[in-house]
């Protein structure tokens, strides 16, 4: 009886050429395998076998690889061509020894006396490999299992405890940005994406806020909405789903909003355009479902979004085409305002200072329904700014009034936070010039470190050069005297700071100029511009300095000694009389004629639209004016400075002593044109 035992295995590159091989139980043969039971191997069709494989069938059966041989034995072998195949013991990467297989065997049958084992020592195989390729035998590679070693064990346990130290630290940094992980969010945990303020901690109200009445007026109606819900209903009237505020940075768009909760007593979610953005698509679409129905919780409530053009502005307005996790975000955003149960008390209030890049879905009515302009503060409403700011500050008495009024018209173009800034550094100034109160001085410093920079704190400048400086900011201040009906001089200064303006001329338009520039007054202004670098012009030529060798090698060439202070008063100049005769239409020759471009907020849309609407000989036209507009106003301020040069030079050498000059210095002069 034949037991036979497949074994299907692949054969090496350098495996045997032989058939499948099956394993019989037979008595004839003399070696005995475990149990006493006579065994031999068998070969019949199949799959080709290689020498490690019928060495492990060997050690599989009978617990060994063979008969022992030493080596010399196995060289003699070898010489006589008696070797069918060698399978090389491996350990640790080091071959212990082989086993070798004779070919004193029957055509497919082994017996195990046909298997030898041979021990070896390092330098002993590559003369073993040498001489079986040599002699063209078939070898291949038997891996023996390491054996136990308690060194390998600790060694093993320090390797885990270092990976488990490395997984700790790792871990240790990566769970609470996991706690915070925008992946959260889509299975509901994690922290969320918005700020909950409940009513009862929301301090500010429309007293708060000042500088914007106006938009105030339109926030009021909303307040009785979300206090008085029902007297809407009865006449039928649908309160905006959404209320956009635009204007500038600072100007108190945020105020408004948590001025509205504060005045209607609700809860507050405040949440910015890009908190909804992340790497992970479809996260901020996550978010916004969560602000909305944590919104329908806590109804009646007011959801602010700032800073919304950051998930809000046009979709497909750039050059490529698709869908992207910003415009995903904002699809589920206009969902939800549409999905508003009617008069459910959620009022959703957002922030840009960029409205012309918006969406129009975003903005139709029906979602953001009233659009409030929140511009920078006039005159009056800079006042009331300067009130709540100063309220708490120690002002002395003589400032209180009049002063405050002065601060209002210096700080033109300043939003409300620029005037609460302004407010806090005069104060801080107080404090490093160890005064009891806050003095014009003060706040004037304070200004000048904010629009100018920092003074510098030592003079390093030659006599010369600051007597050079005199007199060109005496050419701004005396053309912005000749015009007083328009303009106050508030100060000038040789006094330089470290933005590299080694001094200024600071004045402020009058009355009416300030929201309306009349034609005289967009003029005046270009050529106060120009009276830096014609003052320095008239100063040099009356100076006279003779110089040999510039008549030779600089012959034709005037004014060589003018400086180039005057680069930045050159852009503003240019600045003005470019809006004089593109965009208010005051040149002479090209009449009344906007050509400003109307040019698309997205670079994409520029170039898809080509909305250039000016031709070559049309902007032509328009550099043309612009340079003849400023050399007749240059000409017309350096002759008025000629014609005043007494008093031009006085006023230098007064501003070299003094170092600032203010409006007093200046009233008495009367100049000549």
């Amino acid at each position: 009886m034949k037991t036979f035992i497949m074994v299907n295995l692949f054969l090496s590159i350098n495996g045997f050429n032989h058939p499948n091989v099956h394993i019989k139980t037979q008595k004839s043969i003399t070696k005995f395998g475990r149990k006493g039971v006579l065994k031999e191997f068998s070969v019949e069709s199949g799959d080709l076998q290689s020498p490690s494989t019928l060495a492990k069938h060997v050690y599989d059966e009978f617990s060994n690889y063979g008969m022992s041989q030493s080596f010399a034995d196995f060289q003699i072998s070898l010489q006589k061509h008696q070797i069918e195949g060698v399978a090389l013991l491996t350990q640790n990467e080091q071959v212990k020894g082989i086993v070798s297989i004779d070919n004193a065997h029957g055509i497919g049958n082994y017996d195990i006396s046909n298997f030898h084992v041979t021990k070896l020592i390092p330098s002993l195989v590559s003369g073993l490999l040498y001489n079986l390729e040599k002699n063209s035998v078939n070898y291949d590679i038997l891996y023996l299992p390491e054996p136990f070693s308690p060194t390998a064990i600790v060694s093993s346990f320090i390797q885990i405890a270092v990976l488990y130290l490395i997984g700790s630290v790792v871990l240790q940094g990566i769970v609470p940005q996991f706690k915070n992980n925008p992946m959260n969010m889509i299975t509901g945990s994690g922290s969320s994406s918005y700020t909950e303020v409940e009513s009862n901690e929301i301090t500010v109200n429309f007293t708060s806020v000042a500088g914007c009445d106006e938009a105030k007026y339109e926030l009021v109606e909303v307040v009785d909405f979300l206090k008085q819900p029902q007297k809407y209903e009865r006449a039928g009237a649908k309160i905006p789903k959404g209320v956009l505020l635009e204007g500038p940075p600072g100007t108190g768009k945020t105020l408004l909003a948590q001025a509205v909760a504060g005045e209607a007593n609700v809860n507050y979610l405040y949440a910015s355009g890009s908190q909804f953005i992340e790497m992970y698509v479809g996260v901020g679409a996550s978010r916004v479902r969560n602000l909305f129905q944590r919104a329908k919780e806590l109804s009646p409530c007011v959801i602010f979004l700032d800073e919304i053009d950051a998930i809000g502005r046009q979709r497909g307005a750039g050059l490529a085409g698709g869908n992207d996790e910003r415009e995903q975000t904002l699809n589920e955003i206009l969902t939800n305002m549409d999905g508003f149960i009617k008069n459910e008390g959620i009022i959703v209030i957002a922030a840009t200072n960029r409205a012309d890049i918006l969406d129009n879905a975003l903005t139709r009515p029906g979602r953001f329904d009233r659009k409030v302009l929140v511009p920078l503060p006039d005159m009056v409403g800079r006042r009331k700014i300067i009130d709540i700011h100063f309220k708490d500050k120690k002002l002395h008495k003589a400032y209180k009034s009049g002063y405050l009024d002065e601060l209002a018209k210096l700080t033109g173009g300043f939003s409300g936070a620029d005037i609460a800034n302004l407010a806090n550094e005069a104060a801080i100034l107080s404090v490093r010039y160890n005064e009891s109160y806050i003095t014009d001085n003060t706040i004037y410093d304070a200004f000048e470190k904010m629009t100018i920079g920092l003074p510098s704190a030592t003079e390093t400048r030659s006599e010369e050069v600051v007597k050079m400086v005199s007199a060109h900011e005496v050419g701004h201040a005396l053309m912005a005297h000749l015009f007083k009906e328009m303009f106050k001089i508030q100060k000038v200064t040789i006094n330089s700071n470290k933005n590299g303006a080694g001094g200024y001329t600071l004045f402020t338009p009058k009355g009416k100029y300030e929201a309306f520039p009349t034609k005289k007054f967009l003029l005046a202004n270009l050529m106060i511009s120009l009276g830096g670098r014609a003052a320095e012009q008239v100063y040099y030529k009356h100076k006279g300095i003779p110089n040999q060798m510039d008549g030779v090698i600089f012959k034709n060439i005037p004014d060589l000694e003018i400086t180039t202070g005057a680069s930045n008063d050159l852009k503003q100049a240019n600045s003005i009389a470019r809006r004089y005769v593109s965009m208010f239409g005051m040149g002479k020759n090209i009449g009344l004629y906007d050509g400003n471009d109307a040019s698309q907020p997205f670079l994409g849309k520029n170039i898809a639209t080509n909305s250039d609407r000016l031709s070559e000989y049309s902007k032509q036209e328009i550099d043309n004016e612009i340079e003849e507009l400023v050399k007749w106003a240059y000409e017309q301020t350096r002759n008025i400075i000629e014609k005043n040069s007494g008093t031009f030079n006085n006023l230098t050498d007064l501003l070299v002593e003094a170092r600032n000059l203010d409006s007093d210095d200046f009233d008495k002069i009367i100049l000549k044109y």
